[in-house]
């Protein structure tokens, strides 16, 4: 249906207003997407800028999936935001009054063994959803859980398992600093 809808717009040459709940199909359908909330329009952008660069952290979680993270403290000289206590993100860019920070669950590496990068955090795997495709992983950071989406490579690696103890590394230019 949706190729359908699509095919008729390009054809006939006409502009087309589609309301839709479904997040992906707002993503598949649009050249521009508006997200309301409330009655009020929150942010206008194409597909790819409001789930790239969402402005606030309802589009962050209402257009596909993020970790969606309360910053605790942050130290603006040395651009760290604190988590909690135990876990501090490095940035790449400057903040002032956010709130948030939003990472996308396909943008974290999962690995069996450290690197001693930046941003890298030892967990514990608590679930895993294979979906065919992709697989979905839920790993607890000691404090919190951090959700994580790989590609199923069956032949690069993808057996981790259940209660394994695993790393995760977050490449900065992933981390979105959000206001509220």
């Amino acid at each position: 249906m949706r190729s359908d809808i699509k095919s008729l717009q390009q054809k006939l040459g006409i502009t087309t207003i589609f309301v839709t709940h479904d997040q992906e199909e707002a993503l598949t359908m649009s050249h521009k997407i508006a997200v309301f909330n409330s009655g009020q329009c929150i942010q206008i952008g194409t597909p790819n800028e409001i789930y790239s660069n969402p402005k606030n952290s309802f589009v962050a979680n209402f257009i596909g999936n993020s970790n969606l993270f309360k910053i605790n403290n942050a130290s603006s000289n040395t651009k760290k935001i604190y988590l909690d206590h135990k876990i501090y993100l490095d940035i790449e860019e400057d903040f002032l009054e956010q709130t948030f920070i939003s990472i996308r669950p396909e943008h974290i590496n999962i690995k069996i063994s450290a690197s001693h990068r930046v941003n890298e955090f030892k967990g514990i795997i608590e679930d895993i959803q294979f979906n065919g495709n992709i697989i979905k992983y839920i790993v607890n950071l000691g404090n919190f859980k951090v959700k994580v989406t790989t590609i199923n490579c069956l032949d690069e690696g993808n057996n981790f398992y259940i209660s394994q103890e695993i790393y995760l590394e977050i490449p900065k230019k992933y981390i979105k600093l959000l206001k509220d």
